[in-house]
């Protein structure tokens, strides 16, 4: 199977991800490993094409603007009219780790809040899927499909673009605490447990409208599958293993 990157075919190393809106593969290119995201129209109407390539474009002037943070896969650019690339970065997602370690999750916080201080919130940070971590223990962030840009937040309506912006701010605090909460509750702090005994205001109103229509669409309408194929979620309990942890063991290393 191949997909076309630069104007060239590649071949698809692997397909990470496959829902009602897009496909996501691991490309073996000419440069190296890249993801390619490719918005997807079936089965939706021909009349949404144009709204889903704008959300595509969308993602993409996301990407550009937060690319040089540290937990943000570098962007690639556009291929195609429906499609964009960023660089690969070698990681698991947290879904399928137990324990992380101390710097993770200072990491993935100033990353976050540098994104906050340019006024884009995340705002999928619930999906642990979309949260990696890489074989040094470096968080990265990925899939920006539904993150909010709110510009600059001066001028015009400046007032309201603020208030959502810091809406969606302490929606993307409080799942960091989930995250924490679950993978190092010995780093929580009284802030962050107050913060998760005030459920997210967004967490509310999701679950009880938009979540339920979500699934029927994409589990029940669709049949697609957000996971990647093939993989099953392992037992929280396994830790985080850094890269060389078996050889260093292997010589003796261990403790």
């Amino acid at each position: 199977m191949e997909r076309t990157f630069e104007g060239r075919p590649c071949p698809v190393l692997e397909l990470l991800k496959s829902d009602a809106y897009a496909e996501t593969v691991l490309l073996d290119a000419p440069g190296g490993r890249v993801v390619l995201k490719t918005s997807r129209f079936r089965p939706w109407p021909a009349l949404l094409r144009p709204l889903f390539r704008a959300i595509g474009r969308r993602e993409q002037r996301i990407y550009r603007r937060v690319t040089d943070l540290p937990i943000v896969p570098p962007f690639l650019g556009a291929s195609g009219p429906d499609a964009f690339a960023h660089r690969y970065v070698e990681g698991t997602t947290i879904a399928h780790v137990g324990w992380l370690p101390d710097a993770f999750f200072a990491g993935l916080e100033a990353g976050l809040r540098a994104m906050h201080e340019r006024g884009i919130a995340y705002v999928d940070l619930a999906k642990e899927e979309n949260v990696l971590v890489s074989p040094d223990g470096r968080p990265f962030l990925v899939d920006f499909q539904i993150s909010a840009d709110f510009g600059d937040l001066r001028g015009p309506l400046a007032g309201v673009r603020r208030a959502l912006h810091g809406l969606f701010v302490r929606q993307d605090l409080y799942h960091l605490a989930k995250h924490k909460r679950l993978h190092r509750p010995d780093l929580v702090i009284p802030e962050e447990a107050a913060r998760l005994r005030r459920k997210g205001t967004l967490s509310r109103i999701y679950g009880r409208t938009l979540k339920p229509l979500y699934n029927l669409a994409t589990r029940r309408i669709t049949r697609v599958s957000a996971r990647r194929p093939g993989r099953e979620r392992p037992a929280r309990t396994e830790p985080f293993r850094p890269a060389g942890a078996e050889r260093a063991e292997e010589r003796g290393g261990g403790d």
